[in-house]
């Protein structure tokens, strides 16, 4: 549960970012847009005007749209706020004429090099460092207007800045309300949860008696009346239903919260190599070939649950592989994880979900309809020992081989640094 609640934080935390990230990046593009609608009304009506800001009696009689007057907001300051200045340039001589009475910042020497940039362009307006520009060739005279929309820039990089201030406070305030009510939302959760645990607990402990006892009985006919099919497969059954009682304990008691676990520093090599040791002779009587492949790994965790966790998937290995096939064991440590590898040649069919194979009760067609036991309940207890790890497992089809690939973090002890004083 406690998994579940840090991954509903971080849905909700990525979330308000992606959505205030949106909202920054429509809120910055549309301001650029209105801008640039802005500039690009007034340098046109400054083109127009033959290089001065009209009056407002006459700004209203310019051929420019409706939309952008109302955007410009144009009065009686404006021509006095507005700095630009303009250029002529002659297409025969390359002789420059500037006027740069309406700007401070422009000075002979900065405004030709300006003219001739935006010359050699082929846009007839844009951007050139902070400056929208406009330009038109006529009569062999190419005329260029410059607005300087240097506030125009400030006012969109302080708009950015507060949005992003704002969405960041907002999307830090509502991660902490949900943390601190987030045990609240899912105490729900966590109490049918625990109630099915011990359901599950309990079903199991009340079945073992009854089961116990069909199970005596038909020794006892079958010692009286000697062997028969119905008592054979009587025992058989009730054998059966007991190995699925005890994994289905197994399962609910490695559900239990991570506090009873005892973290020890485990030589994951040599408990790899153990836990096979008690698989090979079933692995020669199918005259199984193995190959492995393994590095020195120390990890953290639980010894017992670890242990079994590889025992699940030596044992899932033994059942599927295949008379006179191959096993995989790789190891290996990349001194950040150690991964695990446990490959066997398989006749299972590619069309197999074996994202799947993890869940529970869940096994393949042609596991289910097979002999060779197990309630998909083991690769479910693999599972949740490995996440309650910091790990991962997962498995895939690789050739002719089923793959389960268990990756955890390596453990790697600090080195003490000594000091020594000169």
């Amino acid at each position: 549960m406690r998994r579940f609640r840090n991954k509903m934080i971080l849905i909700v935390f990525f979330s308000m970012v992606s959505v205030f990230a949106a909202v920054a990046i429509v809120a910055n593009i549309s301001a650029s847009i209105i801008y640039s609608y802005q500039a690009d009304g007034l340098t046109r009506v400054i083109m127009d005007n033959d290089g001065e800001l009209p009056k407002v009696s006459e700004f209203y009689k310019f051929d420019v749209s409706e939309d952008v007057k109302t955007l410009i907001g144009y009065n009686e300051e404006s021509a006095y706020r507005t700095r630009y200045f303009t250029a002529k340039v002659s297409e025969d001589t390359g002789r420059i004429v500037m006027d740069y009475d309406h700007i401070m910042a422009i000075n002979s020497e900065k405004g030709s090099k300006m003219v001739r940039a935006v010359q050699s362009m082929r846009a007839s307006r844009g951007y050139y460092e902070h400056f929208r520009y406009l330009k038109v060739s006529a009569s062999g005279v190419t005329r260029i207007v410059f607005l300087d929309c240097t506030e125009s820039f400030r006012t969109l990089n302080m708009m950015t800045i507060i949005i992003l201030a704002i969405s960041g406070t907002l999307t830090l305030l509502v991660t902490l309300v949900v943390i601190m009510f987030s045990n609240r939302v899912l105490r729900p959760f966590e109490e049918n949860a625990n109630r099915q645990k011990q359901f599950i607990t309990d079903a199991s402990h009340e079945l073992k008696t009854p089961l116990a006892i069909i199970s005596a009985n038909s020794e006892v006919l079958q010692y009286k009346h000697g062997e028969n099919e119905w008592t054979k497969n009587i025992i058989a059954q009730t054998k059966r239903m007991g190995e699925l009682i005890n994994q289905l304990l197994t399962l609910a008691k490695s559900e239990e919260i991570e506090d009873s676990r005892v973290i020890t520093e485990i030589d994951f090599k040599e408990l790899v190599e153990g836990t096979m040791d008690n698989f090979v002779g079933i692995f020669e009587q199918k005259d199984v070939s193995i190959n492995t492949v393994m590095d020195e790994a120390k990890i953290l965790g639980d010894y017992e649950q670890i242990k079994q966790t590889v025992s699940i998937l030596m044992e899932n290995a033994s059942k599927y592989v295949l008379e006179k096939g191959e096993l995989d064991v790789i190891l290996k440590n990349n001194d950040r994880n150690v991964m695990l590898q446990i490959g066997n040649t398989s006749d299972i069919s590619d069309d197999v979900e074996f994202d799947r194979l993890f869940d529970r009760f869940y096994r393949p067609e042609q596991s289910r309809n097979s002999s060779k036991g197990g309630y998909g309940i083991g690769l479910s207890v693999a599972k949740n020992v490995i996440q309650q790890h910091n790990g991962t497992i997962k498995a895939k089809k690789e050739g002719d081989k089923v793959v389960f690939t268990a990756t955890l973090p390596a453990h790697r002890k600090k080195k003490r640094v000594r000091s020594t004083n000169k």
